[in-house]
């Protein structure tokens, strides 16, 4: 079928598992899994470095999901309003925490 085809889904950059897959609407329950995964992985807010818990939301910036702490915080405000700043701590978190689990 192919390798993974980059695609792009409510705003954020995905990548599918082949071309079969593109322009079919997302499984509920697999989108669901996948922001669950993105965020056991990223395990941190990037604004004020403390765990993810059951409040957290995740924001889409530059084509990126990014999630933060709580709903009801400024840290959303803060990762929209300067993305250049929070998305290099979000790939840094992500490439230490998956390094962590091999």
């Amino acid at each position: 079928m192919g390798g993974p085809v980059k695609a792009e889904v409510e705003g954020a950059t995905i990548f599918l598992c082949c071309k079969g897959c593109m322009g079919k609407p997302i499984n509920k329950d697999a989108w669901t899994t996948i922001q669950a995964n993105l965020m056991a992985a990223q395990k941190l807010c990037p604004v004020r470095n403390v765990p993810l818990g059951e409040t957290a939301i995740s924001v889409t910036v530059n084509k990126r999901i990014v999630f933060v702490c709580c709903s009801k915080g400024p840290c959303a405000a803060k990762v929209k309003a300067d993305p250049d700043k929070y998305i290099p701590l979000v790939d840094a978190m992500l490439t230490k925490n998956l390094a962590e689990e091999k």
